[in-house]
């Protein structure tokens, strides 16, 4: 057996499988409901994964465990089509099919039946034309190799279709996200807008940190969509979107923070979201007395456990910076539980049942905290860890503390041994992130930054560093400059 040889009977192998991935990425670029076998397999795995993996994945990788998981299934994809025998190209396409087929069926977000048959048709054509043109056959002299040409134009034909199409989707204008009639009255302060590097008072929603659990996110349609709420009431009810946007809302400067944010992380931002309180939604359907939680489920099947003291807090929301919610961030429909990590407020809300007995919800059952109080946090945004001053300067950063508001920020430029009081800008809300700002003039050599945080109630930040799990980071922010 030649070296050629020896390398085309594994290529002959992967090629069919690997054009069939391709063909159906593709596809999913060009047309969003359209599923992937990845995608659909990870979010699969994702939902069986017990807790205590899970979360082992969330503490050693952190948001990068999802991207993580979506490559060793390509992998695994990869290496079984590489160990299978080799099959005729009519089997090769028959298997990307089926698999394709599988994968939507087992798929925890609903994918649409003509979505799932579109993806399996462009798998299955990709593969079996790739392996048509890998296929050796007795032929007349001259045969073989026109059957191989044209089937393998064929199957570029296919992938350079579905290419073309998710590049002239990619590169059509985005439609206008509708903006809402709400006068919106967060100016920044002035002082603090001249600070370089410094967050944004409110975050805009594309910077908007986005964490879930899944890889291929639900693509909810508003006309359609209803949310019902029923269980412990009196008087269940469906609502429509237009029924939920007639209800009166105002805007609140509300801050978002994983719980699996890493001290100084990125996970946590401080949007403007519109809405109102959940009580307004619960008195329509008069929870009767049995009634002590609200079990709220998504459209990807995840769940939360709302306790009905809480209902005049939580809040309904159905816009982000002024425009209806971008779909990572819950289209049409989510919730907002203020003081609570994120995995409180449920995206993609589906329904809405009152029961008799509180029960964990989708991270909960998997060992992380069931309140998720939120801790006070303060991180430095300039100047950078590792930067090199040549002069004065401004330190700057963001403090939050959860619903409790943040009254002091202070900074240490010696490592923690003493401490200067910050300048605070005003809050948006008693919800939101403060942004703080303090001059520095520091000698030549190298400063250790420290940055702490007192919350209005008067407790301090927790300066003893903790892990995320299973009830949020602890420690302060901490990072080294040289003059």
């Amino acid at each position: 057996m030649t070296r050629w040889q020896r390398w085309q009977s594994p290529a002959a192998r992967l090629a069919p499988y690997i054009a069939a991935l391709a063909a159906q990425f593709l596809l999913r670029m060009a047309w969003r409901p359209a599923p992937f076998v990845p995608y659909a397999v990870g979010d699969w795995l994702i939902r069986r994964t017990p807790g205590a993996l899970a979360t082992d994945a969330i503490d050693r990788f952190g948001s990068r465990a999802s991207d993580l998981l979506t490559g060793a299934i390509v992998i695994a994809l990869v290496a079984g089509a590489v160990a299978a025998p080799r099959a005729r190209p009519a089997l090769a396409g028959l298997i990307a099919f089926a698999i394709t087929i599988l994968a939507s069926w087992v798929e925890p977000v609903a994918v649409q039946p003509r979505a799932a048959v579109a993806a399996a048709i462009a798998a299955s054509g990709a593969a079996w034309l790739t392996a048509e043109a890998f296929a050796g056959r007795r032929t007349r002299p001259g045969m073989e190799s026109r059957r191989r040409f044209v089937a393998a134009s064929g199957a570029l034909g296919v992938v350079a279709v579905m290419a073309g199409a998710a590049a002239l989707a990619r590169g059509r204008a985005p439609r206008p996200r509708e903006r809402l009639a709400i006068t919106s009255t967060l100016a920044s302060d002035g002082a603090f807008s001249e600070v370089r590097g410094l967050s944004p008072r409110i975050t805009a929603p594309a910077d908007h940190y986005v964490v879930d659990i899944d890889l291929n996110r639900p693509a909810v349609d508003a006309d359609g969509w209803r949310l019902e709420v029923d269980g412990e009431v009196e008087a269940p009810r469906t609502f429509s979107f237009e029924e939920i946007r007639a209800m009166p809302a105002t805007e609140v400067p509300l801050l978002l923070q994983c719980i699996s944010n890493p001290v100084g992380g990125k996970l946590v931002s401080n949007g403007a979201w519109v809405g109102f309180p959940l009580a307004r939604l619960l008195d329509v359907v008069s929870p009767t007395a049995a009634a002590t939680a609200l079990r709220v489920t998504a459209a990807d099947g995840y769940d939360e456990t709302v306790d009905l003291a809480d209902q005049e807090t939580v809040l309904v929301a159905y816009a982000l910076g002024g425009e209806v919610l971008p779909p990572a961030h819950g289209y049409p429909v989510r919730l907002l539980f203020p003081g609570r990590y994120g995995m409180r407020s449920v995206k993609w809300v589906a329904g809405l049942q009152l029961v008799a007995e509180s029960g964990k919800g989708y991270w909960e059952r998997r060992g992380w905290s069931d309140e998720a109080i939120m801790r006070t946090g303060a991180r430095i945004d300039t100047p950078r860890d590792g930067a090199r001053l040549t002069g004065p300067a401004v330190a700057a950063g963001v403090a939050w503390a959860g619903d409790r508001g943040v009254a002091l920020v202070e900074l240490s430029t010696d490592g923690g041994r003493t401490w200067r009081e910050a300048q605070l800008e005003a809050p948006a809300s008693a919800l939101s992130w403060r942004r703080w700002q303090l001059p520095l003039d520091l000698g030549a050599g190298k400063h250790d930054l420290v940055v702490r945080a007192t919350d209005a109630t008067g407790q301090p930040q927790d300066t003893e560093s903790r892990s995320p799990h299973p009830s949020g980071v602890a420690g302060l922010h901490k990072i080294t400059v040289r003059v």
